[in-house]
């Protein structure tokens, strides 16, 4: 009955959403029970879990120093991100097995444990070997006493013994093999506890929160960008939930402006960065991709589809290069999207001056491919009516008069041939700078023009 009481202990905490109470309750159970029903659901649990615990950090040291830290002090919640860590760590460094065997040693009676030691053994890291002369590794697996995975020693034994006579180097492994097996086969077997299964298999559902509220979310996010508000809203959501995002949002809107993110922001960006832009995932270059408070800010568009182009969550961009090949394609996207924070936009300067929609919210805009009809085109067409930047391959003739028009304050240009003759009737009203590149937004300045006798400033 006392087990009874705390699987349902157990199972109450996962259906709150309370999961990391909820494992060390059912490892307990495990231990006392052997259930393979409650091995994998615990390995389930745990796999849903380790999206939303720190992975073994290597930022800051090698990957054998990070895995020995975290070993130091591991409890049940350590065990799922030290266990991807040291598989990982195996596939360039074979001899990172022995962390497992570690592992295995401070947690004998984990079944996540048990399984990564008997998936190592079947296919060991360790060119022209057989996992199973591990002894180290098979002693590991023994101790667990794991019932779905122990009875496999004894018929590695029993393949490896008709080799015995071809068996030079690895003969003192072999017997070790021989005598774990021996002793596997005296063992009682775990009694069946039915009832476990039947709990876990008609066990009610989680508690989630209504999708509808996530979409109200969203759609709020996606209408106001600015807000931060429904943004931390949207984030205590998906924690609740256990989804990683949740907790990527919290830390982007608590980080300052300016200031570094932390290894967890970026291990939980490099981990599901690509995963997050969903429908978006194929329009938007992996070079350039920037999250801001939770939400992409900066893209590198590639030519979307028009599915793509409607999509609502380019709505929070402050930074696009759009990939168009015509206008036409420019004005669906700017016709589908207000881009209320939109402060930066590269473009061809021919797709620039088709766009009817007044974008307000602009102050710089970089030209990818110009030419002065069109350029002059877009700056008198008053699309962007706050500009104060633009962005340029070159300073052709006749270019200048329409920036003065305009009060532009800067032109940063990414062509060394600078056209002498322009700058000179600009540099009084207009500062020009050279730069590395226009793509980067910090891209380093190369050279400064200032003042009406041209000087250079590097």
């Amino acid at each position: 009955m006392a087990l009874e009481l705390r699987l349902t202990e157990a199972l109450d905490l996962e259906r709150a959403g309370e999961l990391q109470a909820a494992l060390p309750l059912f490892l307990e159970l495990w231990r006392l029970t052997r259930a393979p029903a409650l091995a994998t659901h615990i390995e389930q649990l745990s796999a849903t879990l380790e999206g939303t615990l720190p992975p073994v950090d290597v930022s800051t040291r090698s990957v054998s120093k990070a895995i020995e830290a975290r070993l130091k002090n591991c409890g049940p919640l350590d065990v799922g991100p030290l266990i991807t860590a040291i598989v990982r760590a195996t596939s360039t460094r074979p001899g990172s097995y022995v962390f497992l065997v570690e592992l295995a040693r401070q947690h004998p009676h984990d079944p996540r444990v048990a399984s990564a030691v008997h998936s190592m053994i079947l296919k060991p890291p360790f060119a022209g070997t057989e996992g199973a002369f591990y002894g180290d590794l098979v002693l590991a697996l023994e101790r667990s006493g794991d019932p779905r995975l122990v009875a496999d020693i004894v018929q590695w034994s029993e393949i490896q013994e008709r080799h015995r006579r071809s068996v030079r180097k690895e003969r003192e492994n072999l017997d070790l093999l021989r005598d774990a097996a021996a002793r596997v086969r005296k063992r009682n077997p775990w009694p069946e506890v039915p009832w476990v299964q039947e709990r876990l298999t008609h066990r009610p559902p989680v508690r989630k929160p209504s999708s509808v509220d996530a979409e109200k979310l969203l759609a709020a996010i996606y209408a106001d960008p600015a807000d931060i508000g429904p943004r931390i809203v949207y984030a205590d959501l998906l924690i609740s939930r256990n989804d990683p995002r949740g907790e990527f949002i919290s830390l982007q809107c608590q980080r300052a402006d300016g200031a570094k993110p932390t290894a967890r922001e970026q291990a939980l960006l490099k981990n599901h960065g690509r995963a997050w832009l969903g429908a978006l995932e194929s329009s938007i270059r992996k070079q350039g991709l920037v999250y801001r408070r939770g939400f992409i800010a900066q893209a590198r568009e590639c030519n979307s589809s028009d599915d793509h182009l409607a999509n609502p969550a380019w709505n929070t961009l402050e930074a696009l290069e759009l990939d168009s090949t015509s206008g036409a394609h420019a004005k669906r996207f700017f016709g589908a999207h207000a881009f209320p924070v939109l402060r930066r936009l590269i473009a061809r300067s021919e797709d620039t001056a088709e766009l009817k929609r007044r974008l307000p919210s602009v102050r710089e805009l970089g030209f990818t491919f110009a030419d002065l009809d069109t350029v002059q085109a877009t700056l008198e067409a008053r699309t962007f009516p706050n500009l104060e930047i633009v962005d340029m391959p070159e300073l052709m003739d006749g270019v200048g008069e329409a920036f003065r028009k305009r009060r532009i304050k800067l032109v940063r240009l990414s062509d060394p041939s600078l056209n002498m003759g322009e700058l000179r009737g600009l540099v009084d009203a207009v500062e020009i700078v050279l730069r590395k590149s226009m793509f980067e937004e910090n891209s380093r300045i190369v050279m400064r023009f200032s003042g009406p006798q041209l000087q250079r400033e590097t």
